[in-house]
């Protein structure tokens, strides 16, 4: 992707609580837009935040679909790539998910929906993995129709969209694999999840936790300031939680997962962080609370 400009917005308070107590931890230099980002963290919530972002109105010029194949703004991205390689993307998402949504018991046939499910590959694990009933929610009309020729259901653009249309209080699980960090109004994003999950369900994701160290945070490679922009750590997820009248519930994982197609590297310090969180201990704050809707 060629150098350009993009128009920015200038982000006065936070915009995960729209609190004014934050401080400056320092600029990022974009990687296709060569300027510096300015980048703050929240005193309220705790959230980590780009201050002067791409301008929303350039959404549909970031998120192309060469976006999709690794060739945009953020190169870390190749869903194209991981359809092309189902079986061995099926079985890093078996370690990744399985063994944290193991303890929400989720039977055959839930019913899941995805927001920002890109190309589908959540959805084909999903209804791989639990023969669930699929919905997603997609920005791109590029990723709609792929999602939609892979047999899912579109709800819409945008996580409102899904609400008041047949599907409320329905779903078993809502997921939001690797979008948190994209969104430019957070809460209007976390204020429709309760009104989707059905009694018990859980709503679960993946987005970096960005390091406690201030000196830390501006070098943390995850900070891709054109595109990921909001940052939030499990004491601003926790936050998030109470706010809209989910449960926060601490994840687990377990290490010892063995596949022929996928095995993660850990290294010794990692394996006893997982073991004591399987445990029920997080001390360091490694993993990321989900959020669950109280059963009725």
């Amino acid at each position: 992707m060629k150098t350009t400009t993009f128009k920015r917005e200038i982000r006065s308070v936070c915009p995960v609580c729209q609190g004014k107590s934050t401080f400056l931890a320092g600029y990022k230099m974009g990687k296709i837009v060569k300027e510096e980002f300015e980048i703050r963290r929240c005193h309220t919530c705790d959230a980590i935040y780009v201050a002067n972002p791409i301008h929303r109105d350039c959404l549909g010029d970031i998120y192309n679909e060469t976006y999709f194949s690794g060739g945009g703004m953020d190169d870390s991205v190749d869903y194209e790539a991981n359809i092309k390689v189902q079986d061995k993307f099926f079985a890093k998402y078996d370690w990744q998910m399985v063994y944290q949504l193991r303890q929400y018991d989720l039977s055959k046939g839930i019913k899941w929906l995805d927001v920002g499910c890109a190309l589908g590959n959540t959805l084909d694990w999903a209804r791989n993995r639990y023969e669930a009933q699929t919905f997603g929610i997609e920005f791109t009309e590029y990723g709609k129709k792929f999602t939609k020729e892979r047999g899912h259901e579109v709800l819409g653009t945008f996580i409102e969209d899904a609400v008041g249309k047949g599907h409320d209080l329905s779903f078993d699980v809502v997921s939001a694999y690797e979008v948190l960090e994209h969104l430019y109004d957070p809460m209007n994003f976390f204020e429709q999840v309760p009104k989707l999950l059905a009694s018990g369900g859980v709503f679960h994701y993946s987005t970096g936790n960005p390091p406690r160290d201030p000196a830390r945070i501006t070098p943390w490679g995850y900070i891709r300031p054109e595109v990921h922009i909001v940052f939030y750590s499990p004491k601003c997820m926790i936050w998030i939680f109470n706010k809209v009248g989910l449960k926060a519930h601490q994840r687990k994982q377990f290490p010892f997962v063995k596949n022929k197609l996928y095995t993660p590297k850990l290294n010794w310090k990692q394996k006893l962080i997982y073991i004591a969180c399987w445990l029920g201990f997080d001390l360091l704050g490694t993993f990321q609370p989900d959020g669950v809707r109280a059963k009725n």
